[in-house]
C-alpha cells in the first residue's frame, strides 16, 4: 500500500489506531456496559441468517461511535456460504492471520458461522489482555500457532476480567468448532447473563 509507506500517513494512521483503543477498552472493560460486547455479535447474527461469512473479524474492524454502540464492519473479504463460486482456492487462507479460526488457518472451503465467532472470541481476548492470543511477525508461524495451539484463559493475563467473560471468550476460542458457541444468538444469550 503506498499510501501506508508515507510517514504521515503510518503517523495519521497510528495516532488514529491508538485513540481507537483508548475509546473501545473502557466500554469492554465496564461490566455494565454489555452493548458494545454484543453489539458485534449481532451484527454477525444478522449476517450469518442472511447466508454471509465475514472471515476477517480484527480489533480494527470493531468501531465504536460517538454514542457508545459497537458497529463490526469492513465485509471486504465476505463469503456468501451458499455461493456455488470460490472466491478463494482450497487451502488457501482468507483474512487477518492473528485472528482467524484453525479451519480458516488450514484452509477449508466449507466455513461457517463458528469460525467467525472464533474470530471474534480472539479480537475480544486482544481487546481484554492487550496482547494478541498468537503473534509473530511472520504471519506463516501464527498460522501454524493457530493450527497447534489453545488460546490461553484472560484471566491468565488480566485477573480483572470477570470469570463469566473469560468463559465466553473461552468457549468462543474453542479449537474444536462442535465444542464452541454454535451461533452468535447463543453467544448474546451467554453475555447477557454475565
Amino acid at each position: 500500500n503506498v499510501i501506508a509507506e508515507h510517514p504521515e500517513a503510518v503517523a495519521a494512521m497510528r495516532a488514529a489506531y491508538d485513540a481507537w483503543w483508548e475509546e473501545i477498552l473502557p466500554c469492554l472493560e465496564n461490566e455494565e456496559a454489555i452493548g458494545p460486547k454484543i453489539n458485534p455479535f449481532k451484527a454477525l447474527y444478522y449476517a450469518h441468517s442472511r447466508g454471509y461469512l465475514h472471515r476477517d473479524i480484527k480489533p480494527e474492524n470493531i468501531l465504536i461511535t460517538q454514542t457508545g454502540v459497537a458497529k463490526l464492519c469492513d465485509f471486504g473479504v465476505a463469503k456468501s456460504v451458499d455461493s456455488p463460486r470460490n472466491l478463494t482456492e482450497p487451502g488457501v487462507a482468507v483474512g487477518t492471520a492473528d485472528y482467524m479460526s484453525p479451519e480458516q488457518a488450514w484452509g477449508e472451503m466449507k466455513l461457517d458461522a463458528r469460525s467467525d465467532l472464533f474470530s471474534l472470541g480472539s479480537t475480544f481476548f486482544h481487546l481484554l489482555t492487550g496482547e494478541m492470543a498468537f503473534w509473530d511477525e511472520d504471519p506463516a508461524k501464527v498460522i501454524d500457532m493457530i493450527r497447534s495451539r489453545r488460546i490461553p484463559p484472560v484471566r491468565d493475563l488480566r485477573p480483572a476480567v470477570s470469570s463469566s467473560m473469560s468463559a465466553v471468550i473461552w468457549k468462543l476460542t474453542e479449537p474444536d468448532p462442535a465444542r464452541r458457541f454454535q451461533s452468535a444468538r447463543e453467544v448474546v444469550e451467554a453475555l447477557r447473563a454475565t
